[in-house]
């Protein structure tokens, strides 16, 4: 019982002090980069939500793998997007392709990342994006 809560009280300082932005369940806080911040997802955010999410959870705290695997691998893609120098706009298609990586790594599912990314990061089932989910979402 006293790992589970020192866990949480390690990860809670952690995110409250050297992480805020990896806060959350991620699907939100990946919808607002996007839609609020062109696209911009830092790379110590990743890492935190990466590196908080992987001790929570050896720690034995339940959590979903879906949102801190969403914010990852759209993090992923707009790290690399800025560090090629892309276009903003290229900066913000690389978020549900990273986001669809992702999902379909962490769920062995394909086809269903692709659906969750279009629909729940991006809000349009007709992106313009649609073959790169696919291809990013398949290769992985």
């Amino acid at each position: 019982m006293l790992v589970p809560v020192a866990g949480s009280m390690a990860m809670g300082f952690l995110l409250y002090r050297y992480f805020p932005n990896a806060r959350g369940s991620g699907v939100p806080q990946t919808k607002a980069a996007l839609f609020a911040r062109d696209g911009f997802i830092s790379w110590r955010t990743v890492l935190g939500k990466f590196f908080c999410t992987a001790t929570t959870l050896a720690s034995g705290i339940p959590l979903g793998r879906e949102g801190p695997s969403v914010q990852v691998g759209a993090g992923i893609g707009s790290v690399l997007g800025r560090w090629l120098g892309l276009r903003p706009e290229k900066v913000e298609a690389l978020i549900p392709v990273g986001a669809a990586a992702a999902i379909a790594a962490a769920f062995n599912t394909p086809m269903a990342a692709v659906l969750f990314s279009l629909e729940e990061v991006m809000g349009d089932m007709h992106a313009p994006i649609l073959g790169s989910v696919v291809l990013a979402s398949a290769t992985s």
